[in-house]
């Protein structure tokens, strides 16, 4: 039998594999001190915490740098969270009495799809809301 993880042929190629993801991964270092790591953490726990699924949404107009902003070191993050409806009121509850994360400043709330097969309807709200608040 011939087993192709001990071929010496395929051996150069997982070790070109393994170096080219490394340096995709390396790539990709996130610093433990960037504020939006820790922001980004800091919602995922919550999100965790309350059952609920959070996503990050990125800005897709391009913004003039306002360059006030960015001497005071404002800053502005969209997200989304999708659970059912308790879950989502405690897990904004919990946001607005955190610290250090920023004040929300806009919320928009989607209702489930409606639909007749009451096993096909999505049960689950989605939230979008914006965070804003200074770094450092």
């Amino acid at each position: 039998m011939n087993d192709q993880s001990t071929s010496p042929s395929v051996a150069p190629q997982i070790e070109r594999e393994a170096l080219f993801y490394q340096s995709v991964i390396k790539g990709y270092h996130i610093s433990s001190n960037d504020p939006e790591n820790t922001i980004w953490r800091s919602l995922s726990g919550m999100a965790i915490a309350h059952q609920i699924k959070i996503g990050f949404m990125p800005d897709n107009k391009q913004l003039k740098v306002d360059t006030t902003a960015e001497l005071d070191h404002l800053f502005q993050k969209s997200y989304s969270a999708k659970g059912d409806y308790a879950a989502i009121v405690h897990f904004l509850d919990t946001l607005s009495n955190a610290n250090g994360n920023g004040r929300i400043a806009w919320v928009e709330s989607m209702l489930p799809r409606q639909s007749f097969d009451s096993e096909v309807a999505e049960k689950k709200l989605t939230l979008s809301f914006r965070i804003v608040g200074q770094t450092n």
